[in-house]
């Protein structure tokens, strides 16, 4: 029953039934097991095929499934009744390291219950390493935020203080997209330090 159900509600990310039931099974598996390994994983055999059959579908589905990360985004905002004030964003950036390679990645994710869920993402090139994201990558970033829904529909994108830059926020402010981010107490916001202002009450509402 449980994979009838998520077979119907993975519908939409418009792959085929083969690779939509291999998702199927990779979603119960990690509930039931509560891992990543692909091996304990494949012992979540209904197929009737073996252990070691299941594994290589996975190892299969990882290395040639494509996923439309705009279909993602859609699919995860389907699955949650938007706020009447509108979305709240917030914008992060995280690093892994595998082995000495730097896996550094931009997301803009929705504000549930104080929990950001991912809608949007970009691996950052290495170049960046663990430093901080250019503008170029922001603004793509979000412009694919901006294909799954309108600026109208975003109530406010919060952001920490590396992503602040003039090119940016003016261009945040050509689209109609409102943001609050935090600033470094020395950073002169027009003639005072930015310790040295008080918070609106529409700022307020957000600490």
């Amino acid at each position: 029953m449980l994979h009838s159900t998520l077979t119907k509600q993975l519908a939409p990310l418009k792959l085929n039934l083969a690779r939509i039931k291999c998702i199927n099974l990779l979603i119960t598996s990690l509930l039931r097991h509560r891992t990543v390994n692909l091996t304990l994983l494949a012992t979540e055999n209904l197929t009737g095929a073996t252990n070691q059959s299941c594994y290589r579908r996975f190892q299969r589905f990882f290395l040639g499934s494509v996923l439309n990360l705009t279909s993602i985004g859609r699919f995860v905002l389907n699955k949650v009744p938007r706020p009447e004030q509108g979305w709240i964003l917030s914008m992060d950036r995280t690093n892994w390291k595998y082995g000495k390679r730097h896996i550094n990645i931009l997301t803009v994710g929705i504000v549930v219950n104080r929990v950001a869920i991912p809608i949007a993402w970009r691996v950052l090139p290495q170049s960046t390493k663990r430093g901080n994201s250019h503008t170029k990558h922001r603004i793509k970033l979000f412009e694919n935020v901006l294909r799954i829904m309108k600026p109208e529909e975003i109530h406010v994108l919060t952001m920490d203080r590396e992503f602040g830059g003039k090119v940016w926020l003016k261009w945040l402010d050509q689209q109609g997209i409102g943001y609050i981010a935090r600033l470094k107490a020395n950073t002169l916001v027009g003639h005072k330090l930015a310790s040295e202002h008080t918070a609106t009450r529409r700022e307020e509402s957000y600490h």
